[in-house]
């Protein structure tokens, strides 16, 4: 009885002469390996005078599968290893069995790597396109921004903290944002948070984050962005903007000293909107002229205030947090970026 693909005779239980079957089948094998492999093209050659025609041979010194057509002629018939060494180590394998740790794949690695053709993955570069402008920046970017993605808070932030009462900074390496544990019993209308100072930058011209906040249910807590004239507690004017978690309120506020509020406006959003983050631009227009707009996605802004003036000339900014009129409890809260742009805001 043959094989039925290479016709190799398979000896009976009685068969005398079965030797003679085992040597020819030996030789149809030999004659029919399937993919050779070769080091390089003189052995790849050589095999031409074994009539090789319409079989693979692949090369290890050009890493290319070759199929021969006859006629001393070879055409290719694909790489072997289309996910190269170089592609492998960019990918972090941290945790996955048997596959060394390689490079660190930051979300910033990951939002200027191409991977068009990469079935399933999305990022940026000029392929797939990342989900959000959170790993995606708009615009020219700035000596001041912070993606807050390398796992170490920038010496540049100033902390600006109730006396006693302390927030907890949280960057962790190969996550997207900073986090602060707010602690209770700060008192009504303190504002607390991450400062930097700047010069040389005059209106127009805007900050930007994303923030969510999560805590038990209580009075009024805040968190978004700020200009002030200084970063001392207890000193100074500053102005504030950004949405109030338990009301659906957008507010912007003129406070003094980090602990007193001078004025106070607010604005509700669309009660349930689908949003996983608030993204919030705070715009410096023009002396003592300011505005505040929110969105979904990073890409489209609602202006909630108007332009509104309030004299000050700040040379701080940065992200906050406050529990206005309640501090019983604990506060949540992260910031995904911090970016600086010049100009007025624009959608897109």
């Amino acid at each position: 009885m043959a094989t039925p693909n290479l016709g190799l005779e398979k000896p009976a239980d009685n068969d005398i002469t079965w030797g003679d079957d085992y040597r020819a089948a030996m030789d149809t094998l030999d004659a029919n390996p399937g993919t050779a492999q070769v080091a390089d093209e003189a052995a790849r050659v050589a095999l031409e005078a074994a009539s090789w025609e319409g079989r693979l041979v692949y090369q290890k010194d050009t890493d290319i599968l070759y199929k021969y057509e006859g006629s001393s002629v070879w055409s290719e018939a694909g790489s072997v290893e289309a996910f190269t060494e170089s592609a492998h180590d960019l990918h972090d394998h941290a945790g996955v069995a048997g596959v060394p740790a390689e490079e660190a794949f930051t979300e910033a690695v990951h939002a200027s790597t191409d991977h068009t053709g990469i079935t399933g993955c999305s990022g940026g570069g000029s392929g797939g396109g990342a989900a959000d402008r959170i790993w995606v920046p708009a615009g020219t970017p700035s000596a001041y921004d912070d993606e807050f993605n390398d796992g170490t808070i920038d010496a540049n932030w100033v902390a600006v903290d109730t006396p006693g009462y302390t927030n907890s900074w949280y960057e962790p390496e190969e996550l997207h944002g900073i986090s602060a544990n707010v602690p209770s019993g700060k008192g009504a209308h303190k504002i607390n948070g991450l400062l930097k100072a700047f010069t040389g930058l005059t209106p127009p011209f805007y900050i930007e984050t994303a923030v969510r906040g999560f805590s038990r249910s209580q009075g009024f807590p805040t968190l978004g962005l700020i200009f002030a004239d200084g970063a001392t507690y207890g000193a100074g004017s500053q102005i504030i903007a950004g949405p109030v978690i338990n009301n659906n309120t957008i507010i912007k506020a003129l406070m003094t000293g980090y602990n007193a509020r001078s004025s106070f406006t607010e604005a509700a959003w669309l009660a349930n909107a689908i949003i996983p983050w608030m993204h919030i631009r705070f715009v410096y227009e023009s002396a003592n002229t300011f505005r505040v707009l929110c969105s979904a996605d990073g890409v489209v802004w609602i202006d909630f205030h108007g332009t509104f003036s309030y004299t000050i000339n700040p040379t701080h900014f940065g992200i906050i947090e406050s529990t206005f009129d309640n501090s019983s409890l604990p506060f949540a809260c992260q910031w995904q970026y911090f970016r600086v742009r010049s100009g007025l805001s624009e959608n897109g």
